[in-house]
């Protein structure tokens, strides 16, 4: 439940192990958890040593939290700032939906106990847009992570196959942090680049029409094993702002775009276990409509190293299943 500043009010004590607990959803762990829901994540790891929560970040985060409480057990808690866990929940399991340095400090100072988590350089490394764009395009043509101003501008100043360029900065969620472009960018464009640049760099693609948007989820653990979830479409509005998720249907995405996904999720997963990450992570992907009206589909646009939106949707009968191995044995 919500906490208030000060002792937090979880209510009556939570029944013993075995009493009332049963299996319930997949995602629910056998002990209650104290939960950190910093949707703002990819805003601190964009300026990790000097992010404070905005006015805005934080209405976001009022606006979400519903939603991503759907990750909680039926006995888990949610600590916001200030908030203190009393006596006997001190030292219970704390978990963020991202293992920032501020939300497993607010773990901390709550009570609770952080659960292991990869250093910062590694969740700044596999979150950046570079970390994407350095697994390879497959589908849309004309992309390139840029990290200078010059090459950014050449890009820009070439006409789109699509006639617009997006383009993206390394760090950003519910789309924020993105700008469309024609092939003349304005004085504010190139305000907007040049700012970019101090942040890390710039993700810039073609603006396309998305027909179908798609996620597939997962769990990679310190050893290497991953588990992998069931192929979601998701909702988004047109500033990429997710809204919903669901289970895809039998035949909605294509048997070709099924292994397209597959192999994609797979080739993120050992890169992720190979750059020192374990924890949940997601994969976007989508099927777009190209000039001459073809139909064609992007098996990874973005990589989301942490819990998502619609995690509890791809991973509901997935959390207690065996895992298994990445392609390459680790």
């Amino acid at each position: 439940m919500m906490g208030m500043r000060g002792e937090l009010d979880v209510g009556p004590p939570l029944p013993e192990r075995g009493e009332g607990w049963g299996e319930g959803p997949a995602l629910v762990d056998p002990e209650p958890v104290a939960w950190v829901l910093n949707l703002d994540a990819d805003l601190e790891l964009a300026k990790p040593n000097r992010y404070a929560p905005t006015a805005a970040s934080r209405r976001m985060n009022a606006a979400f939290r519903s939603v991503a409480s759907a990750l909680l057990g039926p006995f888990d808690v949610v600590l916001e700032e200030g908030d203190r866990l009393p006596d006997r929940l001190r030292g219970m399991a704390g978990r963020a939906f991202c293992p920032t340095p501020r939300a497993r400090r607010l773990l901390r100072e709550a009570g609770a106990a952080p659960e292991p988590a990869p250093e910062l350089a590694v969740l700044r490394a596999v979150n950046s847009r570079a970390f994407c764009a350095a697994l390879g395009e497959r589908s849309l043509p004309d992309c390139a992570f840029v990290e200078d101003l010059e090459s950014a501008l050449r890009l820009l100043s070439r006409r789109s196959p699509t006639d617009r360029w997006l383009a993206k900065r390394a760090f950003g969620f519910a789309g924020k942090g993105q700008r469309r472009f024609s092939s003349s960018p304005s004085a504010a464009d190139l305000a907007w680049v040049r700012a970019s640049m101090a942040a890390g760099g710039l993700q810039i693609e073609p603006f396309v029409e998305v027909a179908l948007e798609v996620a597939l989820h997962g769990h990679v653990d310190a050893s290497g094993a991953c588990r992998r979830g069931k192929p979601c479409v998701q909702t988004c509005d047109a500033f990429g702002t997710w809204r919903h998720s669901r289970v895809a249907e039998p035949g909605e995405i294509g048997d070709a775009e099924q292994e397209a996904l597959r192999s994609a999720f797979d080739e993120t997963a050992v890169a992720l276990a190979n750059a020192g990450y374990f924890g949940p992570f997601g994969i976007d992907a989508f099927r777009w409509r190209a000039p001459d009206g073809a139909l064609r589909f992007r098996p990874r646009s973005e990589i989301n190293a942490r819990f998502t939106m619609g995690y509890p949707v791809g991973m509901q009968d997935r959390s207690r299943s065996r895992s298994r191995r990445h392609p390459n044995g680790t």
